[in-house]
């Protein structure tokens, strides 16, 4: 019985979530409970236990930027999961992990 439960406790979780924002500008977001500026490309990581947003915005008029929701956990050679992306001046773009 003991046995049973340690084997149990061992168990790993198939969630891994992680928020790739890809920009060819600077950014800023909410990613949970972490405010994040950044330029450019940046992977993050989000907490696997619970449903979570972000929300990310351009700094600029010009440019791209992408967010990109990821579980590893199920396939981390995966090229990406779902994305949202804009091209407006000071856009803004969200995406949630998929525990729901």
């Amino acid at each position: 019985m003991l046995f049973l439960l340690v084997l149990l406790g061992c168990e790993k979780s198939s969630d891994d979530w992680k928020v790739e924002v890809s920009s060819d500008t600077s950014w800023e977001g909410d990613f949970y409970n972490q405010h994040i500026a950044g330029n450019g490309n940046q992977r993050i990581d989000l907490p696997d236990n619970v449903s979570t947003c972000c929300v990310v915005k351009k700094k600029t008029e010009a440019g791209f930027l992408r967010v990109t929701i990821i579980n590893d956990g199920l396939n981390p050679t995966s090229p990406g999961g779902q994305w949202n992306e804009t091209t407006k001046p000071y856009g803004t773009v969200s995406g949630c992990t998929g525990r729901q």
